[in-house]
């Protein structure tokens, strides 16, 4: 190409977006001659236009001349953007929530330069919550008046008030498992909702309900009322455990921070002791999850830090400060690999950890902590042994595990993985001793998941033995 001229005329002349695509042409002087970027770029062009308000715009030129003789060809473009149109009034149609929980979610203004991604931002926030399913934006371009302000109306389709889910899973630590649950997404103007669950697995009864009272938007807050009633029985405890409580959710920068006040009463059976045990108290926690895609992540992490305690006399039978942070992250590695590390690093403070029901104790090992050891078999444990053989753990004060993976894809929708864990349930800090395990597996993404296969020799143990691990669910 001989010459490539392009021009930007009208309010546009200076839009940074348009300058910005003006000033990164795909093509330049000296380069061959390619209709296709040529037809690209007029078309990026008029989007840019079209989203940034610029519904005149026009190409006054718009040719390739091709001197066939000389065998040179030049691209002249004069791209007259017209006047820049604003939005006009903007009403948003439903009648199932009080306006105050809705108009929020749209921060344009009339008045303001129309831009297309804050009508899309809008969308996308409308229908990301409970209670809407579609968010349709119709702009009246014939009511635009002599101002070039655009009348923008929201269209707002409610979801249905019930959803009711039934689940169904397997996996080696709980065996099989599922769940039945029902959400109610709008008991009142006020956006008030509520929900409840039933969960059945190999090693757990349980059933629990929520109603959540949100701020009108733009707050995060969620205010709830929360209670459920457990019954698990890992292979080394048994406890029946319910609790009732209220919280305060809301969003810190990227973090969900959540303040709880919960009160719970158990009862609990070991093979080293039994009691019971009343504990109340607040509990705080940040969690922060980012992805690419949480079922199948090239790039993502998943951060949890929560502290909560009790104070013995003071409704409670015992005093703790219990520590934990839970964190994931994956990166990509080459096109097809990515790298996985994940950890865990708990404490509870505590004059004597079997005043604590087994749900406040610290037991490791199975598929989601130390894999090549059963679920919830690692810890500290008396002198001598269960009937079974197993030992007789009593739970510590401490958990300390990590792990890396790799894993690659073989195929579409397979992978191929290998990984070491190591990890332990400890009695204080003060004396770390990790177990090791290494394996490798198969993953495949199906249609309801992720599904992982791994085998893991328990390198710790005498004889390395070997065991199978079967996880389904999503990687954040």
């Amino acid at each position: 190409m001989e010459r490539v001229a392009i021009t930007l005329t009208g309010d546009g002349a200076s839009d940074s977006g348009l300058v910005a695509i003006v000033e990164s042409l795909p093509f330049a002087e000296g380069d061959t001659l390619r209709h296709a970027l040529y037809e690209a770029l007029k078309a990026q062009l008029q989007r840019r236009a079209t989203n940034h308000g610029y519904f005149d715009a026009r190409f006054d030129t718009a040719q390739i001349r091709v001197d066939r003789p000389r065998h040179t060809a030049e691209i002249v473009v004069h791209f007259d953007t017209g006047t820049r149109y604003r939005f006009g009034p903007i009403t948003v149609e439903q009648d199932v929530l009080d306006p105050r929980y809705v108009d929020g979610y749209v921060t344009a203004r009339q008045g303001d330069p129309f831009d297309a991604a804050l009508l899309r931002k809008a969308q996308v926030d409308l229908t990301t919550g409970p209670w809407f399913g579609r968010a349709d934006i119709k702009l009246d371009l014939q009511a635009v008046d002599e101002r070039r302000e655009v009348p923008v109306r929201f269209e707002l389709t409610p979801t249905r008030p019930q959803r009711y889910e039934v689940a169904a899973g397997y996996g080696t630590d709980t065996g099989f498992r599922g769940s039945v649950g029902a959400k109610f997404r709008r008991l009142n103007r006020y956006a008030h909702n509520a929900e409840g669950k039933l969960r059945v697995s190999q090693i757990e009864i349980g059933v629990g309900a929520r109603y959540n009272i949100p701020r009108p938007f733009p707050s995060t807050s969620v205010y709830s009322l929360f209670g459920s009633y457990e019954d698990v029985s890992p292979s080394w405890s048994s406890t029946r455990l319910g609790r009732l409580g209220a919280s305060w959710s809301h969003l810190r920068g990227p973090f969900r921070e959540t303040v709880s006040l919960a009160g719970e009463q158990s009862s609990y059976e070991t093979a080293a002791d039994t009691g019971t045990a009343t504990l109340i108290g607040p509990e705080i926690s940040w969690s922060w999850v980012e992805a690419n895609d949480r079922i199948v992540a090239t790039r993502g992490h998943r951060l949890n830090v929560t502290l909560d305690g009790a104070l013995d006399g003071v409704l409670s039978t015992a005093s703790f400060l219990s520590v934990q942070l839970d964190a994931k992250a994956i990166r990509p590695v080459t096109g097809r690999m990515r790298a996985i590390a994940r950890a865990r690093v708990g404490y509870v403070f505590t004059e004597d950890i079997r005043d604590l029901p087994p749900t406040r104790r610290w037991v490791t090992g199975g598929d989601q902590t130390v894999r090549g050891y059963s679920f919830e078999s690692l810890g500290p444990a008396l002198p001598g042994e269960t009937e079974e053989g197993d030992p007789l753990l009593i739970g510590g004060k401490a958990v300390l595990v990590g792990s890396l993976e790799a894993d690659y894809e073989v195929i579409p929708r397979w992978r191929v993985a290998a990984f070491g864990d190591a990890g332990n349930a400890l009695a204080d800090f003060s004396d770390v001793t990790l177990e090791l395990g290494v394996g490798a597996g198969i993953r495949w993404v199906s249609p309801i998941g992720m599904i992982r296969l791994d085998g893991a020799f328990a390198v710790s143990e005498p004889g390395n033995p070997f065991k199978v691990h079967l996880v389904i669910g999503p990687d954040l």
